[in-house]
């Protein structure tokens, strides 16, 4: 699922970007001092760095669907965060760079949803929650950097909320119909206050 993820991405980045950056390749994969250098062409590297639970938009209720025939009950969906780090590299230098990585930021926080059109396999039809723009490297991105042997470059962080199902939906039983039946009795004699 998670390379339907950067399929989706790479197919959006490239529909909105296109216009303005015609040369432009989208590169899966973490920067390096080599890589910056050979990149012949204006750049955008995303590159996955954490994948964990979110368990803050976490819900822990099933939901019912009575339409179908047995009624069935769907465990709620785990909730991932794909956490993307997305830096530009140019031959042409900084400040194209700068206009692609600022260019990419306008088209992430134009789309609060991924739109179902640049949606790659599993993910199609698939219950993907709300995209979450959010700004700053962490410590972890720090360390890639530093491992890498790059020089630091600008970084836009940039995380998406999947909703996986976990588990097959299961045929539950409602209850139609409860009947009540109540039966007036009189009082036995002496038992009257």
């Amino acid at each position: 699922m998670l390379d339907d993820l950067d399929r989706s991405l790479e197919a959006l980045l490239n529909r909105e970007l296109s216009g303005d950056h015609p040369r432009l390749a989208v590169v899966f994969d973490a920067p390096s001092a080599a890589t910056a250098k050979a990149a012949s062409a204006a750049q955008l590297r995303v590159f996955l760095y954490d994948v964990r639970e979110n368990r803050e938009l976490r819900s822990l209720e099933p939901r019912l669907d009575r339409r179908s025939t047995p009624p069935v009950q769907h465990a709620p969906p785990l909730l991932v965060d794909c956490s993307y780090g997305l830096t530009a590299c140019s031959s042409d230098g900084a400040l194209v760079e700068h206009r692609l990585l600022g260019d990419a930021f306008r088209v992430l926080s134009q789309f609060p949803v991924l739109p179902a059109d640049v949606l790659q396999g599993r993910l199609r039809g698939a219950d993907v929650d709300p995209v979450r723009l959010r700004g700053g490297p962490t410590g972890a991105v720090r360390r890639l950097w530093a491992a890498s042997g790059a020089s630091p470059r600008p970084l836009l962080r940039y995380t998406v909320t999947l909703a996986l199902p976990p588990a097959p939906p299961e045929p539950v039983t409602l209850v139609q119909t409860h009947v009540v039946r109540t039966v007036v009795r009189e009082a036995a004699p002496g038992l009257e206050e």
